[in-house]
């Protein structure tokens, strides 16, 4: 500030240090664990600030303990390619440094014979480029008390405890460990608390510690003793807490690797009063591999409390939560998924009274628990096994003859325990020729030409040995049906495909199995799809009718049960896959292309005026089947003339025909108009409708003068198309009728509808309804722009000031009252033919008295 002439800030912040920290704020990535370039905020385009690539220089953080992605850290255990939800912090700089740290507890009361006493807390600072090796520790035990006083300490990492126990010998706490107790990463702060447990018998006597020498590959710039804070102890009568001796599971247990294992069991006894359950750490102490056992959870009387993913570089698992545990005893367990390890063991174990904190609800201070160490027996991991699942949801109903690369068979397989390689996989078929058709007793042939083309026929429904029918020369009736046995079938281009990946080549499938190399290693605890593949295409040329498979005829996928065909990749022994043959798929029915036309029920038999335009003279619905999707190509309407009564209906008293298709909701299409029809008259249509889905096809020609009252027209509708796979013709109901349009006269008819109110005594001063009419019109559409209605009554009308005429709630005209009410409709009342409309008159009536309505007026 000198040099400008200033003595302090003067609050003002220009275009320059605005440029500078816009460019810093920039930078930041919005990617945790991601470091971009000046200005970048993704990977993508280029540095505003610097013009450098911002998928250049870029840094990811990993979990503390990895070098990529992949594995997981020898550090904490976690997996290197998760995600480490971490709060920002600012990098410190300078020298290696330590210091009492500010959370380090201030000078209290102890209790002869608690756990764990937090002592002093210190705060290592590495603000060195590289990060600090700690190999050595000195403290020296300070206060008015005795070495034995401190009888166990420890140093701590948070929750994790970094050191056994030591002892205090001449004043003096000592520990080494050549591959470092601890490691400050560079440009960060690690504090470790001092914790002892505390002698019984030593009330009175005062204590603390402080740090007198470290050892380090990094160099220190503090000056040392740091002393922390003396504490007085006092006497008391704490709580008790014991673990029972007999840890679960016992014996020699074994397991598969499955979710949900009980690792360790104990029952813990509380006694005196409640205590507060903070810290549980339990170490696998055998030969299971980390990657192996996952996502602990801790139990206490049943109830889930805490669970941790991964065990830590050192094979431990420690539960931080808080729960009181009431006088009694208490069940605490944990469970561990077991992902694999075959032929390995789990071995979990509480080491050490510092592994468990349990607190005196009343004074607040550790326990020292009893029955520790605790630990559990030793429990096998079994060998690798592998399950199969077959999945016939997924698997169609019908298929189309000569369809390609069609789903047979789909299962689930698993491996458990180890991965499992699967070298050959044999899948094959069960076939059935159920569309057979047999020449049956009975049936005539009267003569030896009749029963050869009898034979022919059923011959070609035969993929198998075919044995032809005989007849009874005597009495022309066949004697002795048709058979087929032995039906056989392969299917062209088999293929295994695994999680959607073609596995091995593509080879024919034979019924008795076709081995495919498949060569896929199947990780335990995952799910894997295998799926198979062919054509319905027979593809040997054996059978009676040249080895054609035919509609109605049955497929049904297996796997074949495999010989030494897999190896665990754990414990290398050799096994079948599938062991024993899982259930065959679901029988999937050969078929072509079929669809089902119906007329639309709603839309019926019906009479109409002449002339008409654009009337709708019928409504169907095709829906195909589940085998293919149907190309539809064509709609041809054939007209039915009938009725009696004047000049017959002619093809010639219709134009401007065409037709309308709609696929479920979508959009509705129009054909193209034929203004001359011919009978029959074809529409081209190119359209496809996928199996299972359905069409409504709606006819509409406008209708000459001509024909007589009484005389009809009927159309039928048949559809023509192909299969969308096969592309055979489709099977589609032919000639299917619509509903018979009648011509007639048009009429209206009025009636006094059922909603008119029975007589009743009414009150003067108020509006009521006195009668409601429905009209009919019938075969055509009516207007009414008038209405007229006549009032008398007993007294005449005398009570009546008003008439209103309404349609429901709305009033279409009103009048005074009179003998005759007349309603010119200023907007007219449409009612389309066929339908009804109900109207209601209504009056307001006067006062009833003298010089008004007279009383008893109807």
């Amino acid at each position: 500030l000198s040099p400008f002439g200033l003595t302090q800030g003067t609050g003002f912040f220009g275009t320059e240090s605005r440029k500078k920290a816009n460019a810093m704020l920039s930078s930041m990535s919005t990617t945790p664990g991601v470091t971009l370039p000046a200005g970048c905020t993704s990977t993508a385009g280029y540095s505003p600030i610097t013009g450098q690539k911002c998928d250049s220089g870029v840094t990811v953080t990993l979990p503390e303990g990895c070098t990529s992605t992949s594995g997981y850290s020898p550090i904490t255990g976690q997996k290197c390619d998760s995600t480490i939800p971490t709060t920002p912090t600012t990098p410190i700089t300078g020298n290696f440094t330590v210091s009492l740290a500010p959370t380090s507890p201030a000078s209290g009361t102890l209790i002869q014979g608690q756990a764990t006493a937090d002592l002093a807390h210190y705060t290592f600072s590495n603000g060195t480029a590289n990060p600090v090796k700690v190999t050595s520790i000195t403290l020296n035990r300070a206060g008015v008390s005795a070495d034995a006083t401190l009888a166990n300490v420890y140093l701590f990492d948070g929750a994790v405890r970094l050191t056994d126990a030591a002892t205090v010998s001449g004043g003096t706490i000592t520990y080494n460990n050549p591959n470092g107790i601890f490691t400050i990463p560079a440009n960060s702060t690690k504090t470790i608390a001092v914790k002892s447990d505390i002698a019984n018998s030593t009330s009175g006597q005062t204590v603390g510690v402080s740090l007198t020498s470290i050892v380090s590959d990094g160099t220190l710039s503090s000056s040392l003793p740091i002393a922390g804070n003396i504490h007085t102890i006092a006497n008391a009568n704490l709580a008790t807490v014991a673990v029972s001796s007999s840890v679960l599971p016992t014996g020699s247990p074994t397991t598969d690797p499955i979710d949900g294992v009980r690792v360790w069991e104990a029952t813990f006894t509380v006694s005196q009063r409640n205590v507060d359950f903070t810290k549980l750490s339990l170490r696998q102490i055998n030969s299971i591999d980390k990657a192996d056992i996952s996502n602990f959870r801790l139990l206490i009387d049943g109830v889930e409390v805490a669970s941790v993913p991964y065990l830590d570089a050192n094979g431990y698992v420690t539960f931080s939560f808080n729960k009181t545990l009431v006088t009694g005893s208490r069940n605490v367990k944990v469970l561990a998924d077991v992902t694999g390890g075959s032929s390995r063991y789990i071995q979990m174990s509480l080491r050490n009274k510092a592994d468990i904190d349990v607190k005196d609800a009343d004074y607040g201070v550790n326990v020292s628990v009893t029955g520790v160490p605790a630990t559990a027996a030793a429990m096998q991991v079994n060998v690798g096994v592998f399950s199969i699942t077959t999945n016939n949801v997924a698997l169609p109903v019908t298929i189309a003859n000569s369809a390609s690369n069609v789903l047979i068979g789909k299962w689930t397989f698993k491996a458990t325990g180890e991965p499992v390689k699967v070298e050959t996989l044999k899948a094959g078929f069960t076939y059935t020729n159920s569309g057979f058709s047999a020449v049956t007793v009975g049936t005539d042939a009267g003569t030896d030409a009749i029963l050869a083309e009898l034979n022919a026929a059923s011959e070609a429904t035969c993929n198998g040995t075919y044995g032809a029918a005989t007849r009874n020369s005597g009495t022309g009736k066949v004697n002795a049906a048709s058979t087929c046995t032995t039906p056989t079938a392969s299917l062209r281009n088999g293929k295994i495909m695994i999680n959607g990946a073609q596995a091995g080549s593509t080879a024919t499938l034979l019924q008795a199995g076709t081995e495919y190399a498949i060569n896929y290693t199947f990780q335990p605890g995952v799910e894997t799809v295998v799926e198979l593949y062919a054509d319905i295409y027979d593809n040997d040329g054996l059978g009676a009718n040249g080895g054609v498979i035919v509609a109605n005829d049955g497929i049904q996928a297996k796997l074949v049960t495999g010989t030494a065909n897999a190896t665990r990749q754990t414990s290398l022994g050799v096994i079948g896959v599938p062991t024993t043959a899982p259930s065959d798929s679901s029988t999937i029915t050969v078929s072509s292309g079929q669809a089902s036309l119906v007329m639309v029920p709603s839309y019926g038999n019906r009479s109409t005026v002449l002339p008409q335009t654009g009337y709708q003279l019928g409504s169907w619905t095709l829906t195909a089947g589940t085998a293919e999707d149907i190309n539809v190509n064509s709609l041809s309407f054939a007209m039915n003339f009938g009725g009696s009564g004047g000049t017959a209906f002619a093809i010639t008293d219709m134009a401007d025909m065409y037709a309308t298709y709609q696929i479920g909701s979508g959009a509705v299409v129009t054909t193209s108009v034929t203004p001359s029809p011919s009978n029959p008259n074809s529409v081209s249509v190119s359209f496809t409708l996928p199996k299972g889905q359905t069409a409504t096809i709606n006819l509409f020609s406008s209708l000459k003068v001509g024909p007589g009252t009484g005389r009809t027209v009927q159309a039928d509708l048949t559809v023509s198309g192909t299969g969308a796979q096969s592309g055979a013709a489709a099977t589609i109901t032919p000639n299917v009728a619509g509903p018979i349009i009648t011509v007639a006269n048009a009429s209206l008819t009025i009636t006094r509808d059922a909603s008119t109110p029975v007589s009743t005594l009414l009150v003067g001063g108020n509006t009521v309804k006195t009668v409601s009419y429905k009209i009919e019109s019938i075969n055509d559409a009516h207007t009414i722009s008038q209405m007229v209605f006549s009032l008398a009554g007993t007294n005449g009308i005398s009570a009546m000031q008003t008439v209103y005429l309404k349609d429901g709630s709305t009033i279409l005209a009103s009048a005074p009252a009179s003998g005759t009410v007349t309603f010119n409709l200023s907007t007219p009342l449409t009612i389309p033919a066929n339908s009804t409309k109900v109207v209601d008159i209504e009056v307001a009536l006067g006062p009833i008295g003298y010089g008004a309505g007279a009383t008893g007026a109807d």
